[in-house]
């Protein structure tokens, strides 16, 4: 993996780490076990609220804060239209833009993965360089993960689910990406997660085909919550920034 023009090391301290099984409000049964991407989106929202995009912090009220993360959560759940199934690429983007439009500023959200969803890069494989450059300073990255079933002997991945979650930062040392993970499997501390290109073989989802080779596979270090079975390879990311009270774009 080449990188060329980032720093070696980058993390975003104090970003929050959500996971829906530690909710204190109860979400819709439908969505309960399904909140991937409006979780992953709302720790880079919050951690941008920290800083200097104050207006997106939820509502504080007369609840505590963490109840009102959660609301957060909820509320980016209803504008990605997330059901029971997870979440679309689409509709994660457009409750991105949705939600930062309404606290008054301008939202940038571009896609980078195999699935077509009508975006400028959808269809491209997914670069780290691209995921790690637009998770510094005001961007981030919400990566597209799925769970693959690997056959050795025909050298294919067939697609059995997907997960999203948010990069936090990434250590060009190891060839990590920092990942925080609302999964309830994972721990609160971020995840180093070391990515790897594959060489050969091909991907089988829905109806599709396409060859592995170029996509990377990534992987938890700590063997506490690695996963044997399942092969987790990088789909895709959405990267979004968060810029001036203007006139909103969305590419």
């Amino acid at each position: 993996m080449k990188v060329h023009n980032l720093p070696y090391y980058s993390y975003k301290t104090g970003m929050p780490n959500l996971r829906t099984d530690r909710s204190p409000i109860a979400f819709s049964s439908k969505i309960a076990q399904s909140c991937c991407g409006p979780a992953s989106t709302a720790n880079a929202i919050l951690y941008l609220a920290s800083r200097n995009r104050r207006a997106l912090a939820p509502p504080v009220d007369s609840e505590d804060e963490r109840v009102a993360e959660y609301r957060l959560v909820e509320k980016l759940a209803q504008y990605m239209r997330t059901s029971k199934t997870g979440t679309e690429v689409e509709g994660l983007m457009s409750g991105i833009y949705r939600y930062v439009y309404e606290c008054g500023y301008r939202a940038r959200v571009e896609w980078q993965g195999i699935h077509h969803i009508g975006s400028p890069k959808a269809g491209y494989r997914p670069e780290p360089e691209w995921i790690m450059e637009n998770s510094l300073g005001n961007n981030n990255s919400i990566l597209w993960i799925g769970s693959y079933r690997y056959n050795p002997d025909k050298d294919t991945y067939r697609r059995k689910t997907g997960h999203a979650a948010t990069v936090a930062g990434f250590n060009r040392g190891f060839n990590e990406l920092l990942v925080h993970d609302p999964s309830a499997l994972m721990p609160r501390a971020p995840i180093h997660c070391e990515i790897e290109e594959i060489r050969s073989g091909r991907i089988l989802f829905l109806d599709r085909s396409i060859p592995a080779k170029g996509l990377y596979k990534i992987r938890e270090v700590d063997p506490y919550v690695y996963d044997g079975e399942l092969v987790k390879i990088i789909e895709g990311a959405v990267s979004f920034e968060v810029e001036s009270r203007k006139k909103p774009s969305f590419l």
